[in-house]
């Protein structure tokens, strides 16, 4: 995920700026969100409404994968706070390796970037050259 927009999304989450739903990424009726809906908003792409096809499925898949996806619509449909998404989301989804505000050895293990989970053998260059 960029940096700019995972730290965006992060903020909208913790924001009053969306009240939370279930189910949907935007529910227009009650006007609520899923943290999905919220990350759709924050990439300016307007969230769709339940039964509207594949709707954003496709961009949240493209921009989190789909194990993330799974990870946060469940979270969001059982219960959690947009404030405990926000606070999963910013430990657990690394940014991409080319946005990397620049590698910072983790706690956990010393030789993967703290932002972005490069391991830094990955950035050496290949021994033949």
């Amino acid at each position: 995920m960029q940096a700019r927009l995972k730290n965006a999304f992060i903020d909208n989450l913790r924001s009053d700026k969306f009240k939370q739903g279930k189910l949907t990424f935007f529910n227009p009726d009650q006007k609520t969100h899923c943290c999905l809906g919220v990350l759709c908003r924050t990439a300016n792409v307007p969230p769709t409404i339940y039964g509207d096809g594949t709707g954003n499925w496709p961009f949240v898949n493209t921009v989190l994968g789909n194990s993330v996806v799974s990870t946060l619509y469940a979270m969001n449909d059982s219960g959690k706070t947009f404030f405990e998404i926000a606070d999963w989301v910013e430990k657990n989804v690394p940014i991409d390796e080319n946005d990397c505000p620049g590698h910072v050895a983790s706690e956990a293990d010393p030789k993967v970037c703290l932002h972005c989970d490069t391991h830094i053998d990955s950035l050496r260059p290949p021994e033949d050259l």
